[in-house]
């Protein structure tokens, strides 16, 4: 469904990119999707093929699945944008089912903007979606040009931020630091059990 959505918008439709197997695991059947900064470093995990794409420079836009990353991750990984949208708000006919009550499809773009677009034409009810939302579908760039300034973000204390690579820490710190410097609040949150998640995540 989200594929026709984008053509019925107008995209030229270029193809299928490598996915791991079943969307989950590693990328046997095709051979692994290299990221195109450093080609010694993977793309990500099962849109790792869609953000290598974009980031490449081979598409101005493509989509992903994410149950527990599978969209934001490689779009990490690649420095391009990846969305998770919110449960139902765009349809999962279609797509290979991997967990009932976290699967999502979103897009991958170069940048916020193209993200918001995308969506805009992706995003709605669909029949054929049980799972899919009855609510209206905002317009996702009428916010584009908003600031930040009073916004609150919520910073675990714990967990997310051990083990981390120094260079990474470096950087997500530095990242909060400009955060606060637009204009939003930074609150400290405890999340429990945030240690159990990925155990949990696997059993559903």
């Amino acid at each position: 469904t989200h594929v026709d959505r984008l053509e019925q918008a107008g995209m030229v439709l270029l193809g299928k990119t490598n996915t791991t197997e079943f969307a989950c695991g590693d990328m046997h059947l095709f051979g692994k999707s290299r990221n195109p900064w450093d080609l010694s470093r993977s793309s990500g995990a099962s849109s790792g093929g869609s953000a290598n794409a974009v980031a490449a420079g081979l598409a101005v836009a493509a989509t992903g699945t994410d149950t527990g990353g599978s969209t934001r991750v490689p779009a990490s990984l690649c420095g391009v944008v990846g969305v998770k949208p919110t449960f139902g708000r765009v349809s999962r006919h279609g797509v290979f089912p991997l967990s009932w009550s976290m699967d999502s499809v979103g897009p991958i773009t170069r940048t916020v903007a193209d993200a918001a677009l995308v969506l805009n034409a992706m995003s709605g009810y669909d029949p054929l979606d049980p799972s899919s939302s009855h609510e209206n579908v905002p317009d996702f760039t009428a916010l584009l040009e908003h600031d930040i300034a009073g916004l609150t973000l919520g910073i675990p204390e714990s967990y997310f931020f051990e083990g981390l690579e120094p260079d990474v820490a470096v950087a997500m710190q530095e990242a909060l630091k400009q955060f606060e410097a637009l204009g939003a609040n930074l609150v400290t949150v405890y999340l429990p059990m945030a240690e159990g998640l990925a155990a949990a995540a696997n059993v559903l």
